[in-house]
């Protein structure tokens, strides 16, 4: 994923506006935020090959234009460098009183990341009147919480949201010496995505009443997914933190009682389901595994390598699946394969990803060729209401990406 960000961050088009922008709004003393080593040194060369003195730092003291921390910023303080690309080290512990530009290069959905980056250019200094943070990236998107995390304040809907702007515009619950000045471009901003968020939280509410409605009973994720068009869909799945199918039981929860049992969010299963519900996914790879370990409803903590070949070949001779397998010129023999074969892609792929970003969930056994999960599900591995659970997340997963990923 960071390569795949890198690539994308690093493309000469867009290093071109950047530094058209950066010229447009030059200062003396500039911080950005880059998503890598890899995009930092890219737009340090960019820069540098346009007369600008710019460095990186970062931890990689191999590389062409880092410094070593302490001094890239004793040169930065001493305007011996202009601009700086930092990727991570940057973000806190820093006092930087004369920066006064900053370019956000990179995505962020963290308050707390977004805070210490923008806090490094907030400090008072001789001669500076402001601060400028030019956003390459669309953080801008997430504005509207800005209010929420300068006040640490917790609202429950729009209209208190609304009533928190106008108290920070009116410098009330500030700290000593604060002051916030919302200008009314920015206030209506603020006032049109809330009301955006509230829409999409009314017709995800309407999408599913709808379809308990009509199938008389709560819906299940496929359920709930079936009933929906593509443009609905792609709607409600907009604003990642109100797309139910991401958290689905909380959703349920939220409008059922009792439909959770007692203490099952508490639980290693729950994490277990929220794992399904989430893991990235560029093919199906991962759902023969899962399928492996609920093994038919008799769910098994780990898989050895004759469950997984074989739960592999089986799930590839369904011709929707082979899809997913003919969209690969190396895969282009896949119906000729052995058992082994199999293995070798299970190996290769999911095996591997899952370990490698969710190690605190799998752990592979290189010696007996067997996969385990590590968490302790404990009596729910049996309960059905687990078991029905996981069932219907991984055949939301499938589905999900047959239909919309590769567009059957």
């Amino acid at each position: 994923m960071e390569k795949e960000l890198t690539k994308a961050l690093s493309i000469e088009n867009r290093a071109d506006l950047i530094f058209r922008h950066y010229m447009k709004h030059q200062r003396q003393n500039t911080i950005g935020f880059c998503s890598s080593i890899d995009h930092a040194e890219y737009m340090a060369g960019f820069f540098r090959s346009r007369g600008i003195e710019a460095i990186t730092i970062h931890s990689d003291l191999k590389r062409d234009y880092v410094r070593e921390r302490h001094m890239g910023l004793e040169q930065f303080e001493k305007g011996e460098i202009q601009v700086i690309f930092a990727v991570d080290v940057l973000n806190e512990g820093v006092d930087l009183p004369h920066l006064d530009l900053l370019l956000f290069l990179r995505p962020t959905e963290s308050p707390t990341v977004f805070l210490q980056q923008l806090g490094r250019g907030l400090r008072h200094a001789p001669n500076k009147e402001n601060l400028k943070v030019l956003d390459f990236i669309g953080n801008y998107r997430n504005v509207d919480r800005i209010p929420l995390w300068l006040s640490d304040k917790k609202v429950e809907n729009s209209k208190d949201k609304k009533n928190l702007i106008k108290g920070l515009s009116e410098q009330r619950n500030l700290p000593l010496g604060c002051f916030v000045d919302f200008d009314l471009e920015v206030i209506n901003l603020f006032e049109k995505i809330i009301k955006s968020k509230v829409r999409i939280e009314e017709l995800i509410n309407n999408l599913y009443e709808n379809c308990k409605r009509d199938l008389d009973h709560i819906p299940s994720r496929m359920e709930f997914f079936e009933s929906l068009d593509e443009i609905n869909y792609s709607n409600i799945k907009r604003i990642s933190k109100l797309n139910p199918f991401r958290n689905f039981l909380s959703f349920v929860d939220s409008k059922e009682n009792s439909y959770v049992p007692l203490d099952f969010f508490q639980s290693n299963a729950f994490s277990f389901i929220q794992m399904i519900e989430t893991t990235g996914m560029q093919a199906l790879y991962k759902i023969p595994l899962f399928l492996a370990f609920y093994n038919n409803g008799d769910f098994k903590t780990e898989i050895n390598k004759e469950d997984i070949k074989r739960s592999f070949f089986d799930f590839y001779q369904d011709q929707r699946h082979q899809i997913d397998l003919e969209r690969f010129k190396s895969r282009d023999n896949f119906r000729t394969w052995h058992l082994e074969k199999y293995w070798e892609l299970a190996l290769s792929n999911p095996i591997h990803f899952l370990t490698k970003t969710h190690g605190d969930i799998f752990e592979y056994d290189t010696a007996d060729k067997v996969l385990r999960i590590i968490i302790d599900i404990g009596d729910w591995s049996y309960d059905p209401f687990f078991l029905a659970q996981m069932n219907d997340a991984i055949d939301f997963r499938r589905n999900q990406f047959l239909d919309l990923t590769l567009k059957r």
